[in-house]
């Protein structure tokens, strides 16, 4: 077997299209398999992926602030498809100001649900991937959702109560 640089580089020439051919047949016979392979290998080489992905981001910096601003379209595509599947107004008041409306989880285990799924983005594609469900879930505007975060009822109902008593 010869060690020649040149001939080698030939060799894997000659060679590429019958291992991307190779490579493509395995995907279509097992579809999935190769990203499952890739996960677990991540998984499992954690500090490697991560040593890599800050040795390439610190050589190509305009690629780091171009894949952040992808996934903050991206987040805000969802935000925007999130607020549209649940009603585009609070549950409660009625409040229809965009940047003011956010998911409430009825059964008060949003703080577990983002663990589970890494975040309020994750929540959003969680809840997608499922179909939108509506049961535990509406949209509503952050002081109806905080108000019954803090204090278990909307503050719009206490002033319900006052326009009606005055």
């Amino acid at each position: 077997m010869t060690k020649d640089p040149a001939k080698i580089q030939a060799r894997n020439v000659r060679r590429r299209p019958y291992h991307r051919e190779l490579a493509a047949t395995k995907r279509r016979e097992k579809p999935g398999a190769h990203a499952a392979y890739m996960r677990d290998w991540r998984a499992a080489n954690r500090e490697k992926v991560r040593a890599y992905d800050r040795e390439y981001y610190r050589l190509h910096p305009r690629k780091r602030l171009h894949d952040q601003q992808k996934q903050r379209v991206k987040r805000a595509a969802l935000r925007s498809e999130m607020i549209a599947a649940y009603g585009s107004a609070c549950a409660c008041c009625g409040e229809a100001q965009y940047e003011f409306l956010t998911i409430e989880h009825m059964n008060r285990d949003g703080g577990r649900h983002r663990k589970q799924v890494g975040g309020n983005a994750g929540v959003w594609l969680d809840l997608k991937r499922r179909g939108w469900p509506k049961d535990g879930y509406a949209v509503m505007c952050m002081n109806c959702n905080w108000g019954r975060r803090f204090t278990g009822r909307c503050p719009h109902e206490d002033s319900h109560v006052e326009a009606i008593a005055s």
